[in-house]
């Protein structure tokens, strides 16, 4: 019995994990990246994913497999801490040795400094001049020329771990402190330490948003800087957080940490959300993170190569998000990029980008179920109903058409647009009718029991490449 029940809890255990590991997809040595140490993640604007790692060089990630470069290509060294792309869309590696341009077709590569080995942490194109944070403080590099920025600080190891812009404002963030400098004369505006509420020093990374800038720490959690001021907002996260990476997307915050893994949190509904290695990732170790156009997340971790978060699987819309109704028949999304959602009792809804709109009796429609859509060659939407028959929008208006006009039957359960600019429609009690345009209104040919088709009652129809109709 005992046996029986432990071998009961396993399977609950197993299955939760699994469960919980949905999120995410893992890239590896198995899968080509050169090396499982990702301490920088990059999208070009070409789509490409380029990703640096700490003794394999970096790799070029098409979605399908990785392509690597290293010292044997022309990297000036393979240990990378960060990748950035410039205007021209070119791409720049920073590196334990110096600083690499590449071009796609090799590597342009600079020491920077003549005071031995610079380790180059972040880059930062503005207004046509590279900005180069380095473990020998911040350089320009213009026309191949690289020249050091004086006045910040004049002690040795003297690093520069982030740098971004914010309005007019070029902030540093380094090993002790954060500068504001000025565009172009890059002079010092402030400085801003723990004496002005930091809780430390030593500044790891940096994330503007459209108020002001997120500053994180080594080791001493997250801040925000905005109007001149610190301010410690609400984060529930170990106070001794290593911040490796920001990123703030809409109301969302990511970070990346040394050993707690990725939080993720929701700013405007004070919710955390917490990933490790017990929900899915790879790592507790996230070096960088990185939101690419199809609404995914990368993180780079030191020792499980490359995570790949989707979100969650399910976006739900019900009646609290704006939905008429929550019994959904069907739904569909037209040329613009509309979704139009039919419903129980309740008509059709549009969703867009401006929120929700309901059509039913009030507007030209009908209170009553929405079982297909579809959208014809000439940007009509149709829309089959439960015993009202066909509606169809036309020039911002709603028109009918019934068993009284020629359709087979006023109960549809599925319509197809054909690309003639035919349609085709199936019904519950009449069989298929197949309707097509006329100099007068349309023109109807009906398939019905024992003359076309073996039943009445079709529940689903599709149009292949051949033009052939095919029903159920």
């Amino acid at each position: 019995m005992i046996r029986k029940y432990l071998w009961l809890v396993l399977c609950l255990v197993v299955q939760s994990a699994f469960g919980q590991r949905n999120h995410f997809k893992h890239y590896g040595l198995e899968d080509g990246l050169p090396q499982s140490q990702v301490f920088d993640v990059l999208q070009d604007s070409r789509g490409f994913l380029w990703v640096g790692t700490r003794g394999g060089g970096m790799a070029r990630f098409d979605g399908n497999q990785f392509k690597s470069l290293s010292t044997k290509q022309g990297l000036i060294n393979n240990f990378v801490n960060c990748i950035y792309e410039d205007s021209e869309g070119d791409i720049w590696v920073g590196t334990r040795a110096g600083l690499s341009h590449y071009n796609g077709l090799g590597f342009e590569n600079f020491t920077l400094s003549e005071l031995g080995e610079t380790r180059v942490f972040c880059l930062k194109e503005v207004d046509s001049v590279m900005l180069v944070g380095t473990s020998k403080g911040l350089f320009t590099l213009t026309d191949s020329m690289a020249s050091p920025i004086t006045g910040l600080d004049e002690q040795e190891n003297f690093y520069i771990n982030d740098i971004e812009v914010y309005l007019d404002t070029v902030y540093i963030g380094s090993n002790r402190g954060l500068f504001l400098l000025e565009k172009h004369s890059w002079e010092v505006i402030r400085r801003v330490s723990r004496s002005d509420g930091l809780p430390d020093d030593y500044i790891q990374s940096l994330e503007p948003d459209s108020t002001g800038m997120w500053v994180g720490t080594y080791g001493r959690g997250a801040r925000y800087l905005t109007s001149g001021k610190v301010h410690n907002p609400y984060l529930p996260i170990p106070r001794n957080t290593i911040c490796y990476d920001l990123k703030r997307e809409g109301n969302m915050l990511w970070m990346a940490t040394q050993s707690n893994g990725a939080f993720l949190y929701n700013l405007k509904q004070k919710k955390l959300k917490h990933y490790t290695l017990a929900t899915g990732l790879s790592n507790n170790h996230v070096r960088s993170i990185e939101k690419d156009r199809w609404g995914n997340t990368w993180l780079g971790t030191s020792g499980g190569g490359l995570s790949q978060f989707a979100g969650q699987q399910f976006n739900h819309l019900t009646k609290r998000d704006g939905l008429a109704d929550n019994y959904i028949y069907s739904a569909f999304e037209d040329a613009s990029g509309a979704l139009w959602i039919g419903t129980g009792r309740k008509g059709v809804v549009r969703r867009d980008s401006n929120g929700y709109v309901t059509y039913g009796r009030d507007s030209g429609f009908a209170n009553v179920k929405v079982k297909a859509i579809c959208q014809g060659r000439d940007s009509t939407l149709w829309f089959g109903t439960e015993g009202r028959g066909l509606a169809y929008l036309r020039d911002s208006v709603f028109r009918w058409i019934t068993t009284r006009d020629g359709l087979c039957g006023n109960y549809i359960k599925d319509i197809e647009c054909a690309r003639d600019g035919s349609l085709w429609v199936a019904t519950l009690d009449g069989g298929i009718s197949e309707i097509s345009m006329a100099k007068k209104g349309f023109k109807f040919k009906n398939y019905r029991y024992l003359t076309e088709i073996p039943s009445n009652r079709i529940y689903a129809l599709s149009i292949d490449d051949k033009k052939t109709v095919w029903f159920g």
